[in-house]
């Protein structure tokens, strides 16, 4: 059950809600991004990327490459944005070295429901939910995730 429901996401707004998110990340957090092809995981990626790097930073997709790195970040900490879709087995996260990502970074995980099982307990789960011309985003986590997400949509985004 998720904490937190944005519905009526279009792609552009993909920014504002990177925007939003920035502020709070930290080294260590995981975010779990779930969701259809198109539902927006990438989008949403790419401009949290550009963001806490630099916005002529390139992010190419890391479905072929599975991790993709960013140091220098405005967060602090490297960023590791991952793709689990291309995944043999669960157990080859662990040759990606994420189990000190996990630690000393914020990791962003397309498909990370391919390897869950690994996943931290203090992960952020975002849910894209495909709506035509615009996406919902669910968000769950733990308790901690629930309070630092707490107002930071407050002002409204979507519809």
């Amino acid at each position: 059950m998720s904490f937190l429901t944005l519905p009526k996401i279009n792609l552009d707004e993909m920014s504002t809600v990177a925007t939003m998110l920035l502020p709070i990340l930290k080294r260590g957090d995981v975010v779990s991004l779930k969701g259809d092809l198109g539902a927006g995981k990438s989008t949403l990626s790419r401009a949290l990327i550009r963001q806490a790097c630099d916005s002529d930073t390139v992010v190419p997709s890391p479905t072929f490459t599975l991790v993709q790195t960013y140091d220098n970040t405005s967060i602090g900490c490297d960023i590791w944005h991952m793709d689990w879709y291309r995944l043999g087995s669960p157990d080859q996260i662990w040759e990606l070295g994420v189990e000190e990502a996990f630690c000393e970074c914020v990791c962003l995980i397309e498909w990370a429901e391919n390897a869950e099982c690994y996943l931290p307990q203090n992960t952020l789960y975002i849910s894209f939910e495909d709506c035509g011309d615009s996406r919902t985003l669910c968000f769950d986590g733990n308790a901690e995730w629930q309070a630092r997400l707490k107002d930071i949509f407050s002002d409204g985004i979507g519809d």
